[in-house]
C-alpha cells in the first residue's frame, strides 16, 4: 500500500500544499539541496519507503514507518 505526500516543500518554496488536489510520490533533490514532505498514512501497518534507484535499496536504502496509533 502507498501514501502520496500531501506537502512538498522544496528549496525554500512550496510545490505541494495540503489542500492542493492530488498528491506527489516523490521529492526529487540533487545532493545538497533541502526539502521536505508530510503525509498522513490512512491506517495503522507498516509502510515501506525506499530510495527509487533499487540497487541502492538493495543495498539497504530503505525503511519501514510503522504506524500503531492516532
Amino acid at each position: 500500500m502507498g501514501v502520496p505526500f500531501d506537502t512538498v516543500y522544496q528549496e525554500g518554496a512550496h510545490r505541494l500544499r495540503t489542500k492542493d488536489p492530488g498528491g506527489a510520490q516523490v521529492l526529487g533533490l540533487a545532493p545538497a539541496q533541502g526539502g521536505f514532505a508530510e503525509l498522513v498514512f490512512p491506517e495503522r501497518g507498516a509502510y515501506p519507503v525506499v530510495d527509487h534507484t533499487m540497487r541502492r535499496a538493495e543495498a539497504g536504502a530503505h525503511g519501514l514507518f510503522e504506524v500503531t496509533g492516532r
